[in-house]
Formats: structure tokens, C-alpha cells, sequence
């Protein structure tokens, strides 16, 4: 009955970094569970392992995950109808058109929230890894790209994608308890690169530290600015004030009260936010337009705006019964992006491209 029931489902192929701990391999998980019940599911792994086959190596919710020498061998092996992408990267993409010489199935691919840095940053700062991103015109090859925002849906447009969908991201919201609200602990959380500018965050929290003895400020994160945000801590003098962890400890996030998010490129409202307003945090954010559709977080209009980063985080420890009515609203507004609400729409978009 079970295989019956296979032979009469599309043959998805889900490709994402499996054992990734970022936002974009969390989302995935959550959706497997909705794609199972419409599609013959079957994962490969994003991050290629040049040394081993294309094979089968564990099982993931019943769902069988494989480890790829080359994806385009991979997408031959498989055969599936259809391939959901949920990974930046230009040279999977590019892969997959490669394959498609003779696999005649369909490409949708999810627009990452932060998707422009390989735009407004890598174009000048390079990759990772320092090399440079060449841009092609991958964004016109998916048969559908799902964008996380209006803005992002205008910009897939403006690249040429054949199809576009707006799925906003989602998070658990149920899984997060609202921290009861003290206006002393500040946190960031995100990628030490040029996307977050911490520098200015770090020199507001200086003049806030002088003022109000209370307040702390935890930086979570890892990169290649880590040695130079301990260079600007020890400088402003607020090491005995401001600590930094590479993972998040213990969901610290929920027992914050105020996140600070200073990001330059997010093209949809990022996990981090997501988090920080169901963790009941006092959320302020740069005013992207990836934020576009939020409207109880405090933007900031320019993220090196250091006067307005210092106001709003002097305003929000100053006046707390303020901040709580405020916290209040996000708390109602993050209920809009719960995943149990979000997520069902994936196999019915998948479907439809199928259709057509």
C-alpha cells in the first residue's frame, strides 16, 4: 500500500545543507514534514563531498538523504519530477541547468532573506572565502522562485525569473517563551561580515553603559570580524560589559530584553528576528527593505545611524512600561509568521508549477 501510494506521488527531490546550523537548514527541516504528505520525497545534501558517491547514508523522517560527488550525477541517478531547492548558491543552480540537458523536470528554488549581500557585499568584498562572485543570470533558470518579501519578489522580476511566489519565513512560535521584560541585557545575533555592521551597535552600547550600570550586551556570532570586534570592545573600554559566544548558549535569546539587529542586505525578515520577537526581546532593526512588512519593531533608517541606534536603545532602557506595550505588538505580529501557518502553502506552489 505504501509503495503504491510512492508510485502515484511526484518525485521531489529536496536539496538544502543537511547538517548545516544556520537559519535556512532549520527552515528546511520544517517543511519535510508538509512535503511528505503530497511528494516521493528524497534529499541530497547542498554541501558536495567530492571523495564519495552518490548514495544513500541515513534516513530523515523516514525520508532518505544522499551525499552527492557531482549534483549533476546526482539529479541523473534520481530522476526526480521535480527539485526544491533551499540553498544560495550560484553554482548549484547553474549544476542543475547543466542536468537539464536531459532531465526534463522542473527547478523551484526559495530566494534566500539574504540573498542580496552577494550583491551590495561579496560584489566588493568577495566571497567567504575573499574570491569574487561573477553574477550570471541563474535567477531566470528555476521554473519558480519562492521570494521571502515583496521587495525580494521585485528584485527576482527585475533578474528575470520566469515565476515568482511570496512565502515569507517562518519559525516555531509556540516553542519560544516571552523573557519577562528588565531592559538591561542587549543581544545580536548573526555572521561577524560586512552584512551586520556591530561596529556602531558596539559604540552606542558605550555610551549606554556609561549611563545605565546595569546593562550588558552579548554578541553571538563567528567570523571574519570576530578579532576586531574584541579589538573595539577592549578599546571602548566595555570588555567587563559585552561578551562574545560562536553559538547560541542555552537560549540566551530568550532571556534578553532588547535585540539589536544592524544588518545592511536582509531581503526578508530573517529568523533572527523572528526569534528575538517570539522570545518577547524588544526588537530593533536597520531599516531594510527585507523588513518592510513589519510594523511594531523599531527600525533605525540608515544602520550607521550611531545617534539613532543610541536613542532608541536609551528610550527603550528608560521607559520600560513603554517597551512592554511595544513588545506586546510584536509578540501579536510574530504570530503571523508561525510555520504551522506558512509552510502548508510549499506543496500546493510545488504543485501548481507541475501542473502547468
Amino acid at each position: 500500500m505504501v509503495e503504491e501510494e510512492k508510485m502515484n506521488k511526484d518525485k521531489l527531490l529536496f536539496i538544502y545543507p543537511v547538517g548545516n546550523i544556520d537559519g535556512s537548514a532549520a527552515q528546511a527541516e520544517k517543511i519535510i514534514p508538509y512535503l511528505t504528505k503530497e511528494f516521493d520525497v528524497e534529499i541530497l545534501d547542498a554541501r558536495e563531498y567530492p571523495t564519495l558517491p552518490v548514495g544513500i547514508v541515513k534516513l530523515n523522517m523516514g525520508v532518505p538523504i544522499y551525499l552527492s560527488k557531482r549534483f549533476d550525477d546526482a539529479i541523473m541517478k534520481l530522476k526526480p519530477d521535480v527539485i526544491f531547492l533551499y540553498a544560495f548558491d550560484e553554482n548549484i543552480v547553474m549544476k542543475i541547468s547543466n542536468a537539464r540537458k536531459i532531465w526534463k523536470g522542473k527547478l523551484v528554488w526559495v530566494f534566500g532573506a539574504n540573498f542580496t549581500e552577494h550583491f551590495l557585499v561579496h560584489k566588493y568584498f568577495g566571497d567567504k572565502n575573499n574570491l569574487p562572485i561573477i553574477l550570471t543570470d541563474f535567477v531566470s533558470i528555476p521554473d519558480l522562485v519562492i521570494a521571502p518579501s515583496m521587495y525580494a519578489s521585485e528584485l527576482a522580476s527585475f533578474l528575470n525569473a520566469k515565476k515568482i511566489a511570496y512565502v515569507p519565513t517562518s519559525i516555531d512560535v509556540d516553542s519560544y517563551t516571552p523573557t519577562i521584560y528588565e531592559g538591561e541585557k542587549f543581544i545580536s545575533v548573526g555572521r561577524f561580515q560586512p552584512v551586520n555592521d556591530y561596529f556602531t551597535t558596539l559604540n552606542a552600547f558605550r555610551r549606554i553603559a556609561t549611563e545605565f550600570p546595569k546593562t550588558s550586551y552579548r554578541l553571538i556570532g563567528s567570523g571574519t570580524y570576530n578579532s576586531l570586534y574584541i579589538r573595539a570592545i577592549i578599546e571602548y573600554q566595555i570588555e567587563k560589559r559585552v561578551d562574545i559566544f560562536s553559538t547560541n548558549p542555552a537560549s540566551y535569546q530568550e532571556k534578553a530584553d532588547i535585540a539589536l539587529v544592524p544588518t545592511i542586505t536582509a531581503m526578508g525578515v530573517n529568523n533572527v528576528v523572528l526569534e528575538a520577537m517570539a522570545s518577547g526581546c524588544f526588537t530593533i532593526v536597520s531599516d531594510v527593505k527585507g523588513f518592510g512588512s513589519l510594523n511594531s519593531v523599531i527600525k533605525i533608517p540608515s544602520v550607521d545611524d550611531l545617534i539613532g541606534w543610541y536613542n532608541a536603545m536609551k528610550r527603550v532602557v528608560e521607559n520600560k512600561d513603554e517597551a512592554k506595550k511595544i513588545i506586546l505588538k510584536q509578540l501579536r505580529e510574530v504570530e503571523e509568521y508561525d510555520s504551522k501557518k506558512i509552510n502548508p502553502v510549499y506543496p500546493r506552489i510545488i504543485k501548481k508549477i507541475l501542473e502547468d
